[in-house]
């Protein structure tokens, strides 16, 4: 059986005793895996990116959905295949939970696993004369933030086919997120390893307006320049949104250019490809608290 090198992850909200943390060391140590996590508790390594930032085999993430987002925002340049253990409410983005997450995680440890490899947005905002570029894993959403009235969207895929109209914002959506705000605003679910962006708009003034779903080869440009200005420029601003996490204002003048990142989101999985709508039964579970 291999020995992994394991990077070690968790929210300390959802695991506030580090009760569960200690389980899964516990385990992982009985498989001598060498462990490191970010404060070398429990007697495992303390993680230094830049020293062993190459010996990684994999990230652990305890936690659910909002909780990989952070952390592959935050080790990005590393690009760590990732196992998620489920401790949130949705869980679209883990592969196990706190019941499961052993038998699981002895599949990984007999080779028995290969990792998903899904399409990332390189977000590009030419603004004030520079270039501002983000990386979104789920996806990128223009919205009219506290404007009082809707956006004047135009949009272009490839440079060719000029639409415009009116809503309070637009999302681009990878693979990944079409299970996400994508889903909430009406769009379509796409598989995981499909190489495609959805494009959906938010509170469409027309109903006609509908989803795109587009190449993630193919390269969308969006402004919010209206000709006829239904109220001075700069009262407030609207904004963009990366993955629900980051928030940068932007001017109707600005240009926004949507495209493919050469990142993956590299997801391992050990049960073969998920069933289309395994996100969207998630999503429904997690609402069962709500009714």
């Amino acid at each position: 059986m291999r020995k992994f090198s394991i990077l070690f992850l968790v929210n300390n909200l959802k695991d506030s005793d580090h009760s569960i943390s200690t389980e899964v060391i516990d385990f992982l140590k009985k498989k001598e895996a060498t462990i490191y996590s970010e404060d070398g508790f429990n007697d495992t390594i303390t993680y230094n990116q830049n020293n062993h930032n190459k010996i990684i085999d994999f990230a652990i993430i305890l936690g659910g959905d909002g909780s990989i987002l952070n952390f592959s925002h935050k080790y990005k340049d590393d690009n760590y295949p990732i196992f998620g253990i489920n401790l949130g409410r949705v869980g679209c983005l883990t592969l196990a939970d706190r019941e499961d997450y052993q038998e699981k995680l002895e599949m990984v440890f007999e080779g028995n696993y290969f990792v998903e490899e899904r399409n990332t947005i390189e977000c590009e905002i030419s603004k004030d004369g520079e270039k501002i570029k983000e990386i979104a894993f789920n996806e990128v959403s223009i919205l009219r933030g506290k404007l009082y009235k809707m956006l004047y969207i135009n949009m272009l895929v490839n440079n060719n086919n000029k639409t415009s109209f009116f809503a309070d914002g637009i999302c681009v959506a990878t693979s990944t997120g079409s299970s996400a705000f994508n889903l909430s605003c009406g769009g379509p679910l796409l598989l995981p390893s499909a190489k495609n962006f959805v494009i959906s708009p938010v509170n469409p003034q027309l109903r006609t307006i509908t989803s795109l779903v587009v190449n993630d080869s193919d390269i969308i440009t969006i402004d919010l320049y209206e000709e006829i200005i239904r109220e001075p420029f700069n009262v407030e601003k609207p904004i963009i949104v990366i993955d629900g996490l980051k928030m940068i204002e932007i001017n109707r003048t600005d240009i926004v250019k949507i495209y493919k990142n050469v990142k993956t989101l590299k997801i391992i999985k050990v049960d073969g490809q998920a069933s289309l709508f395994e996100p969207t039964l998630k999503v429904a579970l997690s609402s069962k608290n709500f009714i």
